[in-house]
């Protein structure tokens, strides 16, 4: 008799289940699928945020070079003042994003008005190939220009995906 008991139980328990009552599937679907969904927003917010602050350090590292550039056509002195003026120049072109805690604009100028340098090299290689200096790179004034920001993404593991800290070099020869 506990067997019929039980058969009919799961019978009965069978036609509940499908009977077609869908309340609260919604629910727990949702349930189910915002963590995820959560999780995506808060990658592609912080790859917006990394691609921001990146462009901004490009652009005010280049626009300082641009300034360096355009001094030195129109015949001013370089020396250190020249530096930090293209320094001043990389600060105010970077909105804000290179004046915060550990960040950091190293301008380095390579000769002067009275000195020409030769043998710009980065990363074992010459900036500028041509003659004619014994390492192949021509006798001249070269500007350096370091940009370097600290990066916190919202989500720490985002950190191993972009890196914590942004940098942008730019070298540009004056005369």
């Amino acid at each position: 008799m506990s067997h019929h008991f039980f058969s009919r139980l799961q019978q009965a328990m069978r036609r509940r289940l499908f009977r077609g009552n869908s309340r609260g599937i919604a629910a727990v679907e949702f349930a189910l699928i915002t963590p995820i969904l959560v999780v995506l927003l808060v990658i592609i917010v912080d790859a917006g945020l990394f691609v921001y602050q990146r462009t901004v350090i490009i652009g005010a590292v280049s626009a300082g070079a641009q300034f360096a550039v355009l001094a030195a056509q129109q015949g001013t002195t370089i020396d250190t003042a020249f530096s930090t003026n293209a320094r001043s120049a990389t600060l105010t072109q970077s909105q804000g994003q290179l004046t915060a805690a550990g960040a950091s604009v190293t301008v380095t100028l390579h000769g002067t008005s009275s000195t020409n340098v030769c043998c710009i090299t980065t990363s074992g290689r010459t900036t500028w190939p041509t003659p004619p200096c014994s390492d192949g790179s021509p006798p001249g004034i070269y500007i350096t220009i370091v940009g370097s920001a600290p990066f916190t993404p919202l989500l720490s593991a985002d950190t191993y995906l972009v890196g914590s800290v942004m940098n942008s070099t730019l070298i540009e020869r004056l005369e």
